[in-house]
């Protein structure tokens, strides 16, 4: 369909305003197929490149403010951090905003999913879904006051600390949780999913610890809120 109206979603097309003649009668056809004014188009673009640029650092899952924060860098660069801007109706973009984007997004497959994480919107930026057992994880270390923390107070997950949590999660608290089960979860979301990041603590700092011990799964698109809820 793309090729035969000789439009690249994601190259841009030119404003509707002032077109006229084949050009604009393509345009006003590429918004009505799928439902962008060139202001929703523009910010579609930009929410693509945001979640492109960031997907090596927080495996394709990131927050609803964080995305807007970085649409806006690309707008408006490091002005965009100024709270005098922030302030200016014209500078403003909504959640609202994004979600429409993103559900304008779907014809062309990109898989993107807004979705709730213990009150957090995130959004899913790679097109395979996340298994039952990662949202555990993840909803896991969205709960202030129950994941285990580092000297920095970022929140951290490891076999033993999934399996004591598993009761106080509502949605699994009746799923048949094992120390292996939790091991997997945790390796699978490092190795094919690459939404956590390790960190091996060296024997000398945690006397007698095991293996799984040792291993400290860190997910790095919720390090800044629990940082932010920590200060």
């Amino acid at each position: 369909m793309c090729a035969s109206l000789l439009v690249d979603p994601l190259a841009g097309h030119p404003t509707t305003f002032g077109n006229t003649g084949r050009i604009g009668q393509v345009v006003n056809l590429w918004s009505e197929l799928t439902g962008f004014s060139d202001w929703q188009y523009e910010l579609g673009v930009q929410i693509v490149d945001v979640c492109i640029s960031t997907r090596s650092q927080n495996g394709g899952i990131i927050t609803m403010d964080a995305l807007i924060r970085g649409v806006l860098h690309l707008r408006h660069g490091k002005h965009s951090y100024c709270t005098e801007s922030l302030q200016d109706n014209e500078w403003k973009i909504s959640s609202s905003d994004i979600e429409r984007s993103i559900k304008a997004l779907e014809p062309l497959g990109c898989g993107y999913e807004v979705f709730d994480l213990q009150g957090i919107k995130m959004v899913r930026t790679v097109a395979r879904e996340l298994s039952t057992d990662s949202k555990h994880v993840l909803n896991f270390l969205a709960l202030k006051h129950i994941a285990p923390r580092d000297y920095v107070g970022i929140p951290y997950a490891t076999p033993e600390s999934i399996l004591s949590s598993t009761e106080k999660l509502k949605e699994t608290k009746d799923a048949f949780w094992t120390k292996d089960r939790a091991a997997k979860t945790l390796e699978d979301m490092l190795m094919d999913d690459g939404t956590l990041w390790l960190d091996i603590v060296p024997n000398d700092t945690i006397c007698g610890s095991s293996d799984y011990e040792r291993k400290r799964y860190y997910a790095i698109a919720l390090s800044e809120i629990n940082s932010e809820s920590t200060q």
